[in-house]
C-alpha cells in the first residue's frame, strides 16, 4: 500500500504533488469507531449544563436596595427610647419599598463578616416627598442578636449599611428573567 500525506508532499519533495484517494481508504478511513470521549461528549456537556442550571435554582441572589445612613434613638414612635435608621429613599424606589419588607444592617463599629448582620424589617414609609425622595424607618429592637449569635450594643450616630431585600431570587429566576426581558440587550 502506498503512503498517503494528507499535506501534499513527502518528506524531502520541494514540489506540491496531486495524490489521489483510493476508495479502501477511504473506506477504511470512515470505518474507524470514534472513541468514547467524542461520543459521549455532547451528552456529557448537556448533563453538565442540566445540573449547573438545577443548582442555580438552590442559590440565592435577592434583589437588593443599598443604603448608607446612621442609627439614630428616638422616641417619636410613641415608645420608649428606641434606635431607628431613617432612609432618604429616592423617588424611583417609591413603588419597590413598602412596609415590612426585610433589611439587613451592617454596622461599620461591628464588621459583619466577624459578627454578621442583624436582620430587620421596614417599620414605616412616609407618603409626603422631600426634595430628594421619600422616608423610610426601619425599627431596631433593643436586644439584638446578629446572624452569627452575637450582641450588639447600640449607640446614637452609628454609621450602618442598610440593605432592603425587594426580591428574593434565586441565580437562575434572574438569569431567566434577563434573558426573557423585552428590552434584553446581553449582559451588563
Amino acid at each position: 500500500m502506498e503512503k498517503i500525506i494528507f499535506m501534499g508532499r513527502k518528506p524531502g519533495e520541494t514540489e506540491a504533488k496531486n495524490y489521489t484517494i483510493r476508495p479502501e481508504i477511504m473506506n477504511e478511513f470512515v470505518s474507524i469507531k470514534p472513541g468514547a470521549l467524542s461520543n459521549y461528549g455532547l451528552f456529557g456537556i448537556f448533563f453538565l449544563v442540566v445540573v449547573l442550571l438545577f443548582v442555580a435554582k438552590f442559590i440565592p441572589y435577592p434583589e437588593s436596595i443599598n443604603f448608607h445612613t446612621k442609627i439614630v434613638e428616638t422616641d417619636a414612635f410613641g415608645k420608649s427610647k428606641l434606635f431607628i435608621c431613617e432612609l432618604v429613599v429616592p423617588q424611583k424606589y417609591f413603588t419597590k419599598i413598602v412596609k415590612g419588607l426585610p433589611v439587613q444592617l451592617r454596622i461599620d463599629a461591628y464588621p459583619y463578616r466577624e459578627f454578621g448582620v442583624i436582620k430587620c424589617k421596614i417599620d414605616s414609609v412616609s407618603v409626603t416627598l422631600i426634595d430628594s425622595g421619600f422616608t423610610a424607618y426601619v425599627l431596631i429592637p433593643k436586644l439584638v442578636l446578629t446572624t452569627q449569635n452575637k450582641f450588639v450594643q447600640f449607640k446614637n450616630g452609628l454609621k450602618t449599611e442598610c440593605i432592603i431585600i425587594t426580591k428574593d431570587n434565586s441565580l437562575f429566576d434572574r438569569l431567566y428573567n434577563k434573558i426573557t426581558s423585552k428590552k434584553y440587550s446581553g449582559f451588563s
